[in-house]
């Protein structure tokens, strides 16, 4: 429903071959991440404080995937470290913080 552009940020990490696009605010947030080379990659790159639960992976089997996933979630301060496998694909989604 929200479709403007002042939601949408870009982080390519050209060295890696890596481009990320966050889409959204707060709880309402994604990322896609997008890995351009048949070399696996380990690379940090800015998510937002909090926790990113994974939605999907082109790494899994049922995508015939070479079957080294992502982790289901990662917990981000600003930064997440990431290794993507050749030619991979994954979305995360923003979790919303529970109230202590």
């Amino acid at each position: 429903a929200r479709t403007g552009k002042d939601r949408l940020q870009t982080d390519c990490r050209e060295a890696a071959k890596v481009l990320l696009v966050r889409r959204g605010v707060g709880a309402d947030e994604v990322a896609a991440l997008f890995h351009f080379d048949e070399q696996p990659v380990r690379t940090s790159l800015p998510l937002p404080a909090g926790r990113w639960r994974k939605r999907l992976d082109s790494a899994e089997p049922r995508w015939q995937g070479n079957g080294r996933t992502l982790p289901a979630e990662v917990d981000s301060r600003g930064e997440a470290a990431m290794e993507l496998g050749a030619f991979g694909f994954a979305l995360f989604t923003r979790e919303e913080s529970s109230p202590h």
